[in-house]
């Protein structure tokens, strides 16, 4: 028994009719442990051996078995340099005029203590070393581009050369759209950014007209990247985190006192995928034990949040609200229960960046959230990173940083790992990364997102920690 994949076949709709566990997929089609469906895959729904299935619109001679990336790897000598054009808003000419007081010795381009800086890395303009002032968020994007450099140092020290092409956009489309239309950058392998969606539709009609990849490295719009079979989004739009989350917490909790607060402007994303799930009858799930309240946070207040906790288990709060006054209210009152009820907050990675509340309420809460990317201090590759980047750039790296490292490493060795087939084998390369988790699955419509989330926690004794890889 199989089922091949057509083009318009969701992650579920293979299944439907059929009684398998996600589990028992996963030791009949060994593949699934490093990626998920594909178009033109087959899977085998019960034990034995693999039935023959033949398409006029699939060439099985292009697919990719279990093997086949490591025997695509060990045949690939690395003699060309991967070619990089990243797209930044460093706005360098204001930062120059912001700092001229400042500025003192030549300007730099890169740290260059390493043998293959001098013909691997080309930079359209030149970055100040150590500006006192910065326009805007710039600063920011010269940590990503800083943290990129570290990761050259680091593929090149692995045999791999690197050719980086650094454009200072400037928040400016006219530009990039003068550049792309020059043809400079119709020979590169992979394109970075641009940051924001406005400035994306250009390049990525660039992108799928010359069939180069084009990665996404921090927006969560999708915009202009749909029915895009070269992008590659690393920050998952909010629908997708909403519908992950609600899948972490069925399988983590739904067993538990779920209770989910509204407000207004909450997502309902959560909460029909929840009910969906408890009411799919092949997942072990019994839904009448499936136990999900919701509280009108604006009429009842702290009232109707006492009324729906239990005293006997465990309580697992929901709230997606993205406003933040409405969070600050919650989580106040969540703080003022705490020490009564065993509460557990399921929030979003938003609530950290709200000034107005106390973060020692998150710990309170036992706040948890899903993250593409969070630092793991614990994880030697991140230490090491920390260390590296004080050396080089005198000042402390953020997350951005961490960001232009993992998304430049991670592509860039996949490219001169894999070549034309980098796309079906990345996922083999998630180690490495200094705060990523990068698990990248192909859309339906074209294009890959990011599912490789992290779930973070907030614990009682005031630490902040990744408490597990839903990918691993």
């Amino acid at each position: 028994c199989s089922i091949f994949l057509n083009p318009q076949d969701s992650h579920y709709r293979p299944l439907a009719g059929c009684i398998v566990n996600h589990e028992d997929l996963k030791k009949w089609n060994n593949y699934l442990d490093y990626r998920g469906f594909l178009v033109g895959d087959t899977l085998r729904l019960i034990p034995g051996d693999m039935e023959a299935v033949t398409s006029d619109d699939y060439d099985f001679s292009k697919r990719l078995l279990p093997g086949d990336c490591e025997k695509i790897s060990r045949g690939r000598i690395f003699s060309e340099p991967v070619d990089i054009v990243m797209f930044l808003p460093l706005m360098i000419d204001m930062n120059s005029r912001l700092n001229a007081g400042h500025l003192s010795g030549p300007v730099t381009t890169a740290p260059s203590n390493n043998e293959f800086a001098n013909d691997s890395i080309q930079v359209v303009q030149a970055i100040s070393q150590n500006p006192a002032r910065f326009q805007g968020t710039s600063e920011n994007f010269i940590h990503f581009y800083e943290g990129s450099i570290l990761a050259i140092q680091k593929l090149q020290s692995e045999g791999i050369k690197v050719r980086l092409t650094v454009v200072d956009t400037e928040k400016r489309s006219q530009q990039i759209s003068s550049l792309i239309s020059s043809g400079k950058f119709n020979d590169a392998d992979l394109v970075i950014g641009p940051i924001y969606p406005e400035h994306q539709k250009v390049v990525a009609d660039f992108s799928q007209r010359m069939q180069i990849p084009m990665v996404s490295p921090l927006s969560s719009s999708d915009e202009h990247l749909k029915n895009n079979p070269w992008t590659f989004q690393v920050n998952p739009p909010r629908r997708m985190v909403d519908r992950i989350t609600a899948e972490y917490i069925f399988k983590e909790y739904g067993h538990d006192n779920i209770i989910l607060i509204k407000g207004g402007t909450q997502s309902d994303e959560v909460e029909s995928e929840l009910r969906r799930l408890a009411s799919v009858r092949d997942n072990g799930y019994d839904e009448s034990r499936f136990s999900l309240k919701t509280v009108d946070n604006k009429r009842s207040g702290i009232g109707g949040l006492t009324g729906s906790l239990s005293t006997e288990g465990r309580n697992v709060i929901v709230l997606t609200s993205g406003n933040e006054a409405e969070v600050s209210v919650a989580v106040s009152n969540i703080h003022t229960l705490a020490g009564k009820y065993n509460i557990v907050l399921v929030g979003s990675n938003r609530f950290t960046q709200f000034e107005s509340i106390n973060q020692e309420y998150f710990h309170d809460g036992q706040l948890e959230f899903l993250a593409p990317y969070w630092p793991d201090y614990s994880n030697s590759m991140t230490r090491e990173f920390v260390i590296e980047f004080r050396e080089n750039f005198k000042t402390e790296p953020n997350q951005y940083s961490m960001q232009g490292y993992d998304v430049t490493y991670f592509f860039a060795k996949a490219i001169a790992n894999y070549g034309d087939d980098f796309s079906k084998c990345m996922n083999l390369n998630r180690g490495d990364l200094v705060q990523g988790n990068y698990f990248f699955v192909p859309q339906s419509g074209g294009g890959f997102i990011n599912e490789g989330l992290n779930v973070v926690s907030y614990t009682r004794d005031y630490r902040v920690v990744k408490k597990k890889d839903l990918k691993q």
